[in-house]
């Protein structure tokens, strides 16, 4: 930097930090393996959502019939609107007064520190973009598995989403009760899916383990995070309203949920999830995706039955492939299932990618009371789609030890 000056800052954050750039790019390569996926629609949303028309039911009054016989009364078509309404994700960042004063005498420190700083922001945010685009759209990361009376030790089905500071509100169910709130994990044990926490709570088992404040205030349709691959291929079990339409009055709104009774990934039942969604959603599924621990059974399982392996080998790593869909693994889709998606039916409606905010014509502002200068990242759109059966999850997974 050629000097200190908030102008010089924020003009660097914005040209090295921003969406477009080479160190941003580089973070959704990394870190948002699904995110960068999904392609973005060409159109934006309004205070009002985005809708279309979507028929649910048609005439299939007509058949064969005697010369003589009546015709049919015919049957109306029904359409139904759909909406995906905008979500707003923030991601804010301080950095002191005196840190910036005391750079004048070692600028590079300074642009080290910074530049630590501002990647390890877009690295978490998009982490967490990623794991609600893997989401069941309601805030739901997991399920506590046991209760828990005055324990610091939650144990939950799935510990791979939650990282250690992050802070969570436990609740007994969507309106329920929360019976934690706000507390800060110190650390993650993934081998025994054990969450501990920074104060010993309460909690039931099988109660929503969310992210602090995600639950409060919402209802039915109504949610704070993205739509993700579980509330997108699921049937009624996250809710029954999807994009504002109720899937218990129009069952054809879901998506294809195969329970594989507890058995591990097989090609069967991949077949199976597979020809599901294609007779249901007439379209075939072109991203599979899964935790490490579904691919590492189906590599187990299905490699050894194969006498030659064509795969090309690059530095060791044999690229996993099942039929024409490359396997993508990420470890913020839960564990125990595999999803297939048409990557045609899927899209990010957004106002524009994740990026640093400058509403007011400023990428920082002065933190009142404190001698500390801030900026944040936001995100404004949500993931939908209008074919709903044109995806598929293959569910109810036998899971390897970490």
């Amino acid at each position: 930097m050629a000097n200190t000056n908030l102008t010089n800052l924020a003009g660097a954050l914005k040209r090295n930090y921003n969406d477009g750039s080479d160190i941003m790019t580089n973070q959704q390569n990394l870190y948002a393996p699904f995110w960068n996926k999904i392609k973005t629609s060409s159109l934006k949303p309004s205070g009002d959502g985005i809708y279309n028309s979507v028929v649910m039911e048609g005439n299939e009054r007509g058949g064969a019939i005697f010369e003589n016989q009546a015709f049919f009364e015919p049957d109306s078509v029904k359409p139904v609107q759909p909406r995906i309404k905008s979500k707003t994700v923030q991601w804010n960042f301080e950095i002191t007064g005196k840190a910036i004063r005391l750079s004048a005498s070692d600028k590079v420190a300074f642009g080290r520190a910074v530049d630590e700083q501002q990647k390890d922001n877009m690295k978490r945010m998009l982490m967490d973009l990623n794991r609600q685009a893997n989401g069941t759209g309601t805030g739901q990361i997991s399920l506590a598995n046991g209760a828990g009376v005055g324990s610091t030790q939650l144990i939950v089905d799935d510990p791979f989403p939650f990282r250690v500071g992050m802070r969570i509100d436990v609740w007994t169910a969507i309106n329920g009760v929360k019976e934690v709130s706000g507390v800060r994990i110190n650390n993650v044990n993934y081998e025994t899916s054990t969450l501990t926490l920074a104060v010993a709570q309460n909690w039931s088992d099988n109660s929503i383990v969310v992210k602090e404040l995600i639950l409060d205030g919402v209802s039915p349709g109504n949610f704070k995070e993205l739509n993700g691959t579980q509330a997108i291929a699921d049937t009624n079990v996250f809710s029954t309203i999807f994009e504002g339409v109720d899937v218990t009055q129009y069952p054809i709104w879901q998506g294809n949920v195969v329970d594989g009774g507890g058995a591990p990934v097989s090609q069967d039942l991949l077949l199976k999830t597979n020809n599901r969604i294609a007779v249901t959603g007439g379209s075939t599924p072109d991203i599979l995706k899964s935790n490490y621990g579904q691919a590492r059974n189906y590599q187990a399982q299905e490699l050894p039955k194969t006498r030659y392996e064509p795969g090309e080998i690059k530095g060791g790593v044999v690229v996993l492939k099942w039929q024409n869909m490359e396997w993508i693994i990420d470890w913020t889709y839960p564990i125990g299932e595999v999803a297939m998606l048409s990557s045609q039916n899927i899209e990010k409606f957004q106002t524009r990618d994740m990026h640093l905010a400058d509403e007011t014509g400023n990428t920082l502002y002065q933190i009142p009371g404190y001698d500390n200068i801030g900026g944040y990242y936001i995100y404004e759109g949500d993931i939908g789609t209008w074919k709903r059966n044109a995806h598929g999850r293959l569910t109810n997974l036998l899971e390897p030890l970490f």
